[in-house]
């Protein structure tokens, strides 16, 4: 599938974001020092630096919308393979040491 992709939204539109893909099916969640109520919950094979759209694009309203793109080739080696990812984005106005906010960890396996 070329045009497989991760989404997350409700990030502050036009934000500096970066997507985490990982591969580790029983990673833990763990606490992120310095962002109060976040949480590392994928592990980190590859980062993408990615910038916040002017919002979901199902939304009437939207708001703050990112997309991480994954091309998954049509091959049966891959069935049964699995990815995640976390999208993280920076917000200046929530006042904490590390402004940083976090998705939740999207999961997929590939059939």
């Amino acid at each position: 599938n070329s045009s497989f992709k991760f989404e997350g939204s409700g990030f502050i539109p036009g934000s500096v974001a970066f997507g985490v893909i990982g591969t580790n099916s029983v990673w833990p969640s763990i606490p992120l020092p310095g962002a109060p109520n976040c949480f590392i919950n994928t592990n980190i094979d590859v980062t993408l630096g990615i910038v916040t759209g002017v919002g979901n694009v199902r939304s009437a309203s939207p708001n703050g919308h990112a997309e991480v793109p994954i091309a998954i080739p049509s091959t049966p080696v891959l069935i049964g393979y699995f990815l995640s990812c976390q999208i993280a984005a920076f917000d200046l106005g929530i006042g904490t040491s590390l402004p940083l906010i976090t998705s939740n960890a999207l999961r997929a396996t590939i059939y």
